[in-house]
């Protein structure tokens, strides 16, 4: 059976495809092109808009070597996030109407050096009717830092707090040039939008946990004590609403995400193109025509 035969429909949950058994040479590119525009065409219209492809780094007994057809699993396990916080962060999103989720999707960059980290790097086609969900992380890793609720404008009341406050010497000094270093990163990051994005939720949370642990040794000033019980560790400070606001999801202007490297959740089926020779000649056809 010829790779233009195959019914994408074939193609079930978690499954791939070798494209090298449906086209029977590895160098066919011509078959694999027009399957490619017959059910990607979003996907192709979404990389010349951005300017850029998506990428994905795959290990070896993932199709090395061959083009492949796939579609996104329904029941992921996360490799870098810990499975609890995961399945949190997928019940914020459902919760909130996202369909692509960290359980049921394959994780795409346009950064290839990023995904190169994770195996040999292809280029992948999404099929027509996909969804896609990204947030404002660079590597979507997530962090309980990421589901809890910081304070009303947190990082001005303590550069306001701090400016007044006397260095504290001791064992609580090492606490005191903690806070201070997060503040004066949160200033460096100003100027760009996307780092702030990334690093801000962290920040907060590195801030609370130093400002808790300043606490204990300064008890008599009450904003230190506003933070002396903070534990973002601790599930029962979680939320949904807490992790939709500090991460950002969405699930329109995929060409955003494209441009400036996010991490995208990909759901459906697709097509994935090993990133070399022979490959190489059809995927700058596809990208420029």
């Amino acid at each position: 059976m010829r790779l233009n035969e195959i019914d994408p429909d074939s193609v079930g949950p978690g499954k791939k495809v070798s494209a090298h058994e449906l086209v029977g040479r590895l160098d066919n590119t011509d078959e694999l092109e027009k399957y490619i525009r017959q059910h990607c065409s979003d996907a192709i219209q979404y990389m010349k808009d951005a300017g850029k492809y998506f990428y994905r780094g795959m290990r070896p007994g993932q199709g090395l070597g061959s083009a492949i057809v796939g579609q996104s699993r329904q029941d992921r396990n996360p490799k870098d996030t810990k499975e609890d916080i995961s399945a949190f962060f997928d019940k914020a999103l459902a919760s909130h109407g996202f369909k692509a989720l960290r359980s049921n999707s394959i994780f795409v960059t346009s950064d290839k050096s990023n995904a190169q980290t994770y195996g040999s790097i292809y280029a992948v086609f999404p099929m027509n009717g996909f969804n896609y969900t990204y947030t404002n992380q660079i590597d979507l890793v997530i962090k309980p830092a990421h589901l809890v609720d910081y304070p009303k404008d947190l990082i001005e009341y303590t550069k306001k707090w701090f400016a007044d406050f006397k260095p504290v010497g001791g064992p609580g000094g090492v606490f005191y040039f903690a806070v201070k270093q997060d503040l004066q990163g949160i200033d460096r990051l100003k100027n760009d939008p996307v780092a702030t994005a990334y690093y801000l939720t962290t920040t907060k949370a590195s801030l609370c946990s130093n400002l808790a642990a300043l606490a204990i040794y300064v008890k008599d000033d009450p904003y230190l004590q506003k933070f002396k019980d903070f534990n973002n560790a601790d599930p029962k400070n979680w939320s949904y609403d807490a992790a939709i606001e500090n991460l950002e999801p969405k699930s329109t202007d995929i060409e955003y995400a494209m441009k400036n490297g996010l991490e995208i959740c990909i759901s459906g089926k697709y097509v994935a193109v090993p990133s070399k020779d022979p490959f190489t000649k059809m995927l700058r056809k596809i990208f420029l025509q």
